[in-house]
This record gives C-alpha cells, structure tokens and sequence, in this order.
C-alpha cells in the first residue's frame, strides 16, 4: 500500500518567502542610488530570481510517501529513501 503525503505549507512559510522576497529586491535602491553599472544590477537580479524560483520549487515539489517497508521523502532534484 502506498500513501503520498504532501508538504503543507502554511502562513509562516508563506510570510517568509515574502521577506525573503523583499529582502532580496530591496538593494536594488540602493545599487542604483551608488550608480552601480546596469549589468551588475542585473547579473543581481537574475541570480536572486534563479535563488527565490528554486525555493519555490523545492517547497512546491515536497512530499513524502510511505510504502510497505520504507518512506521515500523527496524533494526537488532531492531524494531520500529510509527503511523502515
């Protein structure tokens, strides 16, 4: 018998990834008020957004299944088998 449980995500969750979010974006001001060259603001932005589209994927793709004599836990590109 196989039973799949999925990550929950709840409101902390939900919450930090916004803080995370703004946190991540807030500099941009202040690169662009030190006249930093566009491309390193951008180079900034692209590897803050690959970062927060990981996150989301490692929390979207989250669950955990129980079989007859292991739990499969995975996780992204992540996957963890453990016998029980």
């Amino acid at each position: 018998m196989k039973i799949v449980y999925r990550s929950r995500i709840d409101w902390f969750m939900k919450s930090a990834l916004v803080l995370i979010a703004v946190t991540t974006f807030a500099p941009i001001y202040w690169m662009e008020k030190d006249n930093e060259p566009f491309y390193s603001i951008l180079t900034y932005v692209i590897i803050m957004v690959l970062v927060l589209v990981f996150m989301l994927h490692l929390i979207r793709t989250t669950h955990y299944t129980f079989e007859e004599d292991k739990l499969i836990c995975k996780s992204g590109f992540f996957r963890k088998s453990i016998d029980y």
